[in-house]
């Protein structure tokens, strides 16, 4: 055993715990986490594999030795090179919080860990008894990237060199592009993983966000008055997923979208709002009554 794997093993259940404790954006701390992990592989850099690498990092193998599952949790903050970290990191910072601000930091936490070692154990289950190793950050970015799809379709982002887009657009980009490269055998990309990371995420988001949610949740005051100001097709989907969402916080990320997104009646114009009043510039207002 490498004499640095109980140190990486520390500062991942460290940051972990810190970031969930004292508020830290999670998202960010990861980066920082991995950011230190990489440190740590460098200083063994000399050897061909390191010794940390073979502690940690996870093998097709090892699905079929228990004793070593651990790794499927901390191949995540495992990185192969240089630009295999930076790129990662790129998008974890830059995509992470923007999802994170919306859901809270724990069920960030457990979409980004859950969805990675989904991605994992789905590479390791295509590729069983190979003795290849596998790390990174990508399939729970991945997953990242699932979960905002599915929860923020309206939402635009941009990942360059792309121009910005919605959400499920990129995501279409992404997966076509990686059932491309996972169909080269020769490739050294975990291409698999990805896939399965942004499949994870789509099907188990909805899902987690309910973690937490009240067992009565759907019987939450509701706002109304928006069906005036749902006057095309768009709009009118927003308004049924507002009208069927039972959990609270999605249920008022819809109404954002739809608010963003719906025009004074009057003057065309946007929209703004303040606790139930709904008004424009144009002195356009709207008080949405509570239902009871």
């Amino acid at each position: 055993m490498s004499p640095f794997t109980p140190i990486v093993v520390a500062v991942v259940l460290g940051g972990i715990i810190f970031s969930l404790v004292r508020r830290v954006p999670f998202s960010l701390a990861m980066a920082a986490v991995i950011g230190a992990v990489f440190a740590i592989e460098v200083m063994e850099s000399w050897l061909v594999v390191s010794p940390l690498i073979r502690d940690l990092a996870f093998q097709p193998v090892h699905l079929t030795m228990p004793a070593s599952s651990y790794t499927l949790f901390t191949s995540m903050f495992l990185h192969a090179s240089f630009f295999h970290l930076i790129f990662n990191m790129i998008a974890l910072i830059l995509i992470g919080p923007l999802l994170e601000e919306r859901i809270g930091a724990p069920r960030f936490a457990v979409i980004y860990i859950v969805t990675g070692m989904i991605g994992t154990l789905a590479f390791g289950l295509m590729h069983l008894n190979e003795h290849a190793f596998v790390l990174g950050a990508s399939g729970g970015i991945a997953g990242i990237l699932g979960a905002f799809a599915v929860l923020y379709p309206w939402e635009k982002i941009r990942m360059l060199p792309l121009p910005p887009m919605r959400v499920p657009f990129l995501v279409a980009i992404i997966i076509a592009v990686e059932t491309v490269f996972a169909l080269n055998p020769n490739s050294h990309i975990a291409h698999e993983a990805h896939l399965m990371g942004v499949a994870a995420g789509i099907l188990l988001a909805p899902l987690i966000m309910r973690i937490g949610s009240p067992a009565n949740a759907k019987e939450v005051p509701r706002l109304e008055g928006l069906e005036e100001l749902a006057v095309d097709d768009e709009l009118k989907a927003i308004l049924r997923k507002i009208e069927g969402e039972s959990v609270e916080d999605v249920r008022r990320a819809w109404q954002d979208q739809f608010l963003q997104r719906a025009r004074c009646p009057e003057c065309g114009g946007p929209l703004r709002s303040r606790g139930r009043r709904v008004y424009s510039d144009c002195g356009w207002s709207m008080d949405m009554r509570r239902k009871e």
